[in-house]
């Protein structure tokens, strides 16, 4: 958790560099450990990184790794249809049809 708020800190303060090396330390990590807040903490962060810093491909797999680590899914999703689905609060809620 410490080294997700360093990394935090460091793009905060602009330095991308640095942050980029502390977030691919801990992306791997975080990825191997079993699902808990902590993991998809670093994944969801690293996610936000990740499409700030101009990789939005990098970023969605990224999130997708963070639904598994958070427990809101036990399979990673492999289509974005999938993805999207998971992104709703509530399976009946179809947001695109409610406009």
């Amino acid at each position: 958790n410490t080294q997700r708020r360093v990394a935090l800190a460091q793009a905060q303060l602009g330095d991308t560099a640095a942050a980029q090396r502390t977030f691919n330390k801990l992306i791997p990590q975080a990825k191997s450990q079993p699902p808990s807040m902590e993991s998809a903490m670093v994944l969801r962060d690293g996610a936000k990184f990740e499409a700030q810093a101009g990789d939005p491909t990098q970023a969605l797999e990224t999130y997708k790794d963070a639904m598994v680590a958070s427990g809101v899914t036990t399979t990673r999703p492999q289509d974005n249809d999938t993805f999207t689905r998971l992104t709703r609060n509530d399976e009946k809620d179809d947001w695109l049809k409610r406009g």
